[in-house]
């Protein structure tokens, strides 16, 4: 398993994001101060996600985005 080329992988998960939660993606970025892409890669997207809905649903939502994302946005190789 891979990562996908950069701005496609970028691309991706800006639209598993926006296709689970629409009009997240903007938000993350303004609250996490980067791309949601490096928020995901970095993990910090679960502390932008506690932020909105507390720490226990924040894990059960970036378990979920995360499951999505390496569905999506994973290439396998």
């Amino acid at each position: 398993m891979r990562l996908s080329t950069a701005p496609k992988f970028s691309r991706c998960v800006k639209m598993v994001l926006n296709s689970l939660i629409p009009g997240f993606p903007a938000l993350a970025e303004v609250v996490g101060g980067a791309s949601v892409d490096v928020l995901y890669v970095s993990s910090r997207l679960r502390e932008v996600f506690a932020r909105f809905y507390g720490v226990e649903s924040a894990d059960i939502v970036f378990r979920i985005v995360d499951r999505r994302v390496r569905e999506v946005c994973v290439e396998e190789g």
